[in-house]
């Protein structure tokens, strides 16, 4: 997503954000040359509330040697994972999985399934996007980063986790987390089940309707990511869709202007896509860096 030239001078004027780089939870982003900006609002807006955590970024083969450099200006101890280095070690790691590599060369998105457990040094993960905005203290993501209780928690948003599966393969025999966003995830490492991802893309790639899924391939792997957490027999826990705001679910419900109404957190998609109106987008990030 691009930003205009003025608010992205205003981000580069933010103070640089501290981590632990000895945390036992890590905050994962899958993120491309044209998103660095509004990143580092994004992760800015949530360690402004809590720092305590490893951040990571993966880069999808886009990211210029100018671009990690300002994310290590930007965020104290960040570490990020250089698309090469990551071919490599996924490549080891999936040998004989066909299928995984192949979506994940087809479409980044697929890090967030592969490459975020692969390359997690910790138990607890944080699935984390790129165009998201925290406004207030989040306690219920705090308390799950400090807690010892084993419970995925995860954004809300009406009719994902199902999307396109459940109408070009209504049949599906893996089971599907519905509601299920993976903007804002709270995870486990052991729920990373890279047989079960095999045999789900295996099914859809000898479906009949493979095809048709070339245009929404991102929104599949947010459907198999939700696999995951239906799979592993942990509880899950939907965040309330009043404090975290996912766009989309908010124009399903036909609510759009409660979108606006006060929350903890806003996830931005389909706003990022320069929509005529971006929600807000732009005056929420210039609003957040006054306190940056």
């Amino acid at each position: 997503m691009e930003l205009n030239k003025n608010l992205i001078s205003l981000i580069s004027a933010t103070k640089t954000a501290q981590t632990n780089p000895d945390s036992d939870v890590e905050i994962h982003t899958l993120l491309c040359r044209k998103d660095i900006y509004p990143y580092l609002a994004a992760i800015k807006s949530f360690l402004a509330f809590y720092d305590n955590v490893r951040v990571i970024v993966h880069d999808d083969g886009t990211l210029t040697v100018g671009g990690k450099k300002l994310l290590r200006e930007h965020i104290r101890g960040v570490k990020v994972i250089n698309r090469q280095e990551a071919d490599r070690r996924v490549k080891k790691r999936l040998s004989g999985k066909k299928q995984c590599l192949m979506y994940r060369e087809k479409c980044p998105n697929f890090f967030q399934e592969i490459d975020y457990f692969i390359f997690s040094s910790t138990d607890k993960i944080i699935s984390f996007d790129s165009d998201v905005l925290f406004f207030k203290y989040p306690r219920e993501i705090v308390d799950w980063i400090t807690g010892i209780q084993s419970v995925i928690k995860y954004n809300f948003e009406l009719r994902a986790g199902v999307f396109p599966i459940n109408i070009l393969n209504p049949s599906f025999p893996f089971p599907l987390l519905a509601g299920f966003n993976s903007g804002l995830v709270c995870a486990y490492r052991e729920i990373a089940d890279f047989g079960l991802l095999e045999k789900c893309l295996k099914y859809i790639a000898q479906s009949k309707e493979h095809k048709d899924y070339e245009p929404w391939l991102a929104l599949l792997s947010q459907d198999l990511m939700g696999s995951y957490v239906a799979s592993s027999g942990m509880k899950s826990q939907a965040l309330s869709p009043e404090l975290y705001k996912t766009i989309v679910h908010y124009l399903r419900t036909q609510r759009r202007n409660d979108f606006r109404k006060k929350c903890i957190f806003r996830h931005y998609n389909w706003a990022t896509l320069r929509w005529h109106d971006d929600f807000g987008y732009e005056q929420d990030i210039r609003n957040i860096i006054n306190v940056l």
